[in-house]
């Protein structure tokens, strides 16, 4: 969730109150608002994740463990602040894992022995890639289920990146609000493909046995 904007709708606030009350997501931290992190600086860090920390415990009665960087766009100043707010878990994209100052999932077994460590569970699939204007270009189903086995072989898990912006029609990379079947569609397949490999639809909280 981006917390500065998310409850100018009281209909979205709603929905995600009835998803988080029948355990059908855990809700992450998105930023304060859609900013580029590894542009901040310290204070912008500190300032921005504790107002996004605050909300979310003022909203929906939870506090995050875990942060998405907006843009997967992070440096060390994030890692910093996350561990000044309790933040234990970032999630980001592969190509970040060998250039910060943070332990990958392979070390996880750790994680309960030592509370100051910070967490790296990546991206490893996604629904769509961004052109240089912003606009989303759609991945073949068949790619993002190859991006998922070779994920569960490598690492035992998988993390698959989806926006709404997905799931509606687009026009030059515009929505118009009209649900988009054939992306349904390609949901609905990714959700049986990893129902056939006898995996399970988890939290990032879980994964790491992060309370």
């Amino acid at each position: 969730l981006v917390m500065n904007p998310v409850d100018r709708e009281r209909l979205l606030v709603e929905k995600i109150e009835y998803g988080k009350n029948r355990g059908l997501f855990e809700l992450v931290l998105h930023g304060w608002d859609h900013a580029d992190y590894a542009k901040l600086n310290e204070k912008e860090h500190k300032d921005s994740l504790y107002k996004g920390a605050e909300k979310m415990q003022i909203l929906f009665g939870v506090s995050s463990k875990t942060f998405i960087p907006p843009y997967n766009s992070f440096n060390n100043s994030t890692l910093q602040a996350m561990n000044n707010v309790g933040i234990r878990i970032i999630s980001s994209t592969l190509n970040y894992e060998n250039e910060n100052d943070i332990f990958r999932m392979e070390t996880i077994d750790n994680a309960i022995a030592d509370p100051n460590l910070t967490y790296h569970v990546p991206e490893t699939a996604c629904f769509e890639k961004w052109d240089r204007n912003g606009h989303p270009i759609r991945i073949p189903i068949n790619e993002i289920l190859d991006d998922i086995d070779l994920s569960l072989w490598y690492y035992g898990y998988a993390v698959i990146t989806m926006h709404p912006i997905t799931f509606v029609k687009l026009h030059d990379g515009e929505s118009d609000g009209v649900v988009d079947e054939y992306q349904i569609n390609d949901l609905r397949t990714l959700l049986e493909h990893v129902e056939s490999k006898n995996a399970i639809f988890t939290s990032f909280s879980k994964i790491t046995a992060i309370s």
